[in-house]
Order: C-alpha cells, then sequence, then structure tokens
C-alpha cells in the first residue's frame, strides 16, 4: 500500500518512477578501500565517474554472434572501443586479457592477471554490470594512460 502511494505521489510531483529510482550511485574503492571513482547503474549500463562526475567510461551488453557481451567504451570525443568482458574477465581492445572480476551478494571485486585485487564496489544490483564496469576502471581500460596501469 505504501509503495503504490509512493509512486503515485511521484507521478503527481511530475517525476517518473525510474528516473527517481536510476541511476543506483556507489563508489569504485581501491585496494586500500579509497574511493577513487563513481559507478552509476542503469538497467542495461554503467557508467565509470571521476568524483568530480565526469564520464570516464561505459559498460553495455551487446550481440556477438549469438553470444551476449559486456561491451567497454571509454568516454572520449571518439566513444573509443576499450574492450570487452565475458565469463568474470576482462579483455582490452586488442582482445589481450588483462584482469578478473568477481562479486558476492553486495560487493563487487577487480583482479590484475597475477590475482591480486585492485579493488571494489559495493553493488546492490546488476552486480555483472557493475563489476565488469569497475574493474575496466580499475585496470585502466578507461584511462588514456592504459599502458601505465596494465600488467
Amino acid at each position: 500500500m505504501m509503495i503504490v502511494f509512493l509512486v503515485t505521489l511521484l507521478t503527481l510531483m511530475g517525476k517518473s518512477v525510474s528516473s527517481w529510482a536510476l541511476p543506483l550511485k556507489t563508489e569504485v574503492q581501491n585496494a586500500k578501500e579509497e574511493v577513487i571513482a563513481k559507478a552509476w547503474i542503469y538497467i542495461d549500463y554503467v557508467e565509470i565517474l571521476t568524483l568530480n562526475e565526469q564520464v570516464l567510461g561505459k559498460v553495455g551488453m551487446v550481440n556477438v554472434q549469438g553470444e551476449y557481451q559486456l561491451f567497454l567504451v571509454r568516454e572520449d570525443q571518439e566513444g573509443t572501443y576499450a574492450g570487452h568482458a565475458r565469463n568474470k574477465r576482462i579483455y582490452n581492445a586488442e582482445g589481450k586479457l588483462i584482469g578478473y572480476y568477481d562479486w558476492t551478494s553486495f560487493w563487487v571485486y577487480a583482479y590484475d592477471t597475477r590475482g591480486i585485487k585492485l579493488g571494489q564496489t559495493k553493488c546492490i544490483g546488476f552486480r555483472g554490470f557493475c563489476a565488469a564496469a569497475s574493474a575496466a576502471y580499475l585496470t585502466g581500460l578507461f584511462s588514456s594512460q592504459i599502458e601505465s596501469r596494465t600488467l
């Protein structure tokens, strides 16, 4: 009953439920648990942003020859393809494995190719998208200095 009331109230105020509820906003932490970026989570994609809310990159789903993959795009003037994610692995634009990701009920984690933890993000929904986006950022795929952050 309370939910019906809230939805009705939001509608009367001129706000849709989806615009009120999304994006889910969270923070990306490095291995020292310092907040280093933000993640805004939508139903079908995730944006990674600087702490000043400048978009660095996006992760969305695409169908490639009948198989769904997470597509990673850098937010630059060209919308540069940065890589893809599949089966809890992150690949750069050349197809080289550069990291791994995994999740629990509330946290997602990113690791380099040696298994060293790069960081984590608290995600309560859409954890696969959130994990891939966090790992893409933590491995350097959304940076113009990719070589300095990948192994």
